[in-house]
């Protein structure tokens, strides 16, 4: 069996927001070094305000949804789906950098969640996107047309309805009970006829036998390919109880997945792990925690890794300056200089710990380190999200 090792990627001159702000230099130096450090998988996320940015203007009895000011050419492909052929461009540009560099892609399609805040398309920011007829009209049309057009890279190896999902459902009426459900095989039946030779990932959390979030563990299983679970203790109950290095906490992104896999019959992937900053404990603490699952997990199930980032640079930005802990799962300061040095060390022997190591240079004197290696060290840095799965 071969590990292999990637990571969940926003680019380090502007996180969330590399796809406005798109500098394709910088996205290559981050290749580059992410390659030579043997990583082999990216978890890529079109952003869904950037990717298709539609108004709603309303008129004296009647209304239109635009791009943005400029009325849609529905007389071709991007016009049609309300996407912006720029987006479209720059994110072609990244698959040919990933394949450049020998990287397959898993690509979260609907990416309205991310970091503690909604990023809904402005004509939609008040609707709920899982069970309004017209958001999910528009959001079927991006899916086949984002799958459609990009197909036929063969560097993409998954499809995902998209991030955590299931939160963007709570968006103004709450879960309802078959809502999800209802979404989610929309969007998964859309990925499959533009592209039936590629699996759909759930990339959704949560869950549990009896839905309470719209929608229950099996039922997830008849509509995806692959499940996942982001296994962080403070939102799953009886797990925010014990310390990072107890037993419970050691087994719980294992003993959650199996869960999973084993209840809906389909393959579970670990797909984002971690911490949420230093009030939950302190580095040497959290790196052991992150060591023992990394190896357990890998022992008994794909599993990606997911290593919170340095919280600067968002905390502006609505909710995250309300929902503070979200901050932790953010990128680098906006204003920091260039990163000078990154180094991310792997060894992929099952019988071997993975070593993970970042360091960079930025304006606060706030630092994470992490180092997933036996022994001691203080090498301090801004810290990658980190992916393994199996091969």
């Amino acid at each position: 069996m071969e590990f292999g090792l990637g990571c969940n990627y926003w680019a380090s001159h502007a996180g969330i927001y590399m796809w406005r702000n798109w500098d394709k230099a910088v996205v290559e130096s981050d290749l580059q070094k992410l390659s030579q450090c043997g990583i082999k998988v990216l978890r890529v996320f079109p952003l869904w305000s950037d990717f298709q940015p539609l108004t709603y203007v309303k008129g004296n009895g009647y209304y239109e949804i635009r791009n943005g000011d400029i009325a849609l050419d529905r007389s071709t492909p991007e016009g049609l789906a309300g996407v912006d052929p720029v987006m479209i461009q720059r994110f072609e540009e990244f698959v040919l950098l990933a394949k450049q560099y020998d990287m397959q892609l898993i690509v979260p399609l609907i990416t309205g969640w991310m970091s503690g805040r909604m990023f809904f398309p402005s004509a939609f920011e008040s609707r709920n996107p899982i069970s309004d007829y017209e958001t999910i009209k528009w959001e079927l049309r991006f899916v086949r047309y984002f799958v459609e057009r990009f197909k036929g890279f063969d560097n993409i190896a998954a499809w995902e309805a998209g991030n955590e999902t299931n939160v963007m459902s709570f968006a103004d009426e709450g879960w309802k009970q078959g809502n999800y459900y209802v979404w989610l095989s929309n969007i998964a039946g859309a990925i499959r006829s533009a592209d039936p030779s590629r699996p759909v990932i759930a990339g959704i959390h949560g869950l549990s036998i009896e839905g309470n979030l719209g929608i229950t563990i099996a039922e997830v299983g008849e509509v995806c390919d692959v499940l996942t679970v982001h296994p962080y203790a403070p939102f799953v109950p009886h797990c925010y109880v014990d310390g990072y290095t107890t037993m419970r906490s050691k087994l719980h992104a294992t003993t959650e997945s199996i869960l999973y896999s084993q209840i809906s019959g389909k393959p579970c992937l670990c797909e984002e792990i971690g911490h949420l900053g230093n009030s939950l404990g302190c580095d040497e603490t959290v790196a052991k925690y992150l060591r023992a699952n990394l190896y357990i997990v890998c022992r008994r199930i794909a599993c990606t890794g997911h290593i919170a980032c340095n919280p600067q640079g968002y905390g502006h930005i609505y909710p995250l300056a309300l929902q503070r802990i979200e901050l932790f799962l953010s990128k680098t300061n906006l204003q920091a200089p260039a990163v000078k040095h990154i180094h991310i060390g792997t060894s992929l022997s099952r019988n071997q710990l993975y070593i993970v190591e970042c360091v960079s240079s930025i304006l606060t004197c706030r630092r994470i380190f992490l180092k997933l290696i036996k022994g001691n060290s203080a090498h301090k840095g801004t810290v990658f999200t980190v992916i393994g799965v199996h091969t």
